[in-house]
């Protein structure tokens, strides 16, 4: 879908790929989000339509990154909510 959220699991300040090891079981599955700021590089998983569809797989995901959470995107970019 070209728009719509995503659970953001990290960001940081420069280019991770995607099959890094600190993706654990999420790697290959992780997409790159660009957003603003010194941390502008977002790395998410999954896409949905809705923020409820989101949020019910948030729980499942804080196992391995306690602090994730869901962002709205559109195309590749972080959108405002």
């Amino acid at each position: 879908i070209e728009e719509g959220y995503t659970i953001q699991l990290i960001s940081s300040k420069r280019e991770v790929d995607i099959n890094d090891s600190q993706f654990k079981a999420y790697r290959g599955k992780v997409r790159l989000v660009m957003g603003n700021g010194a941390w502008g590089y977002k790395y998410c998983y999954g896409t949905y339509r809705t923020k409820e569809e989101a949020k019910s797989d948030l729980s499942t995901i804080r196992k391995d990154f306690k602090d994730a959470f869901v962002v709205r995107f559109k195309g590749d970019k972080i959108a405002k909510s």
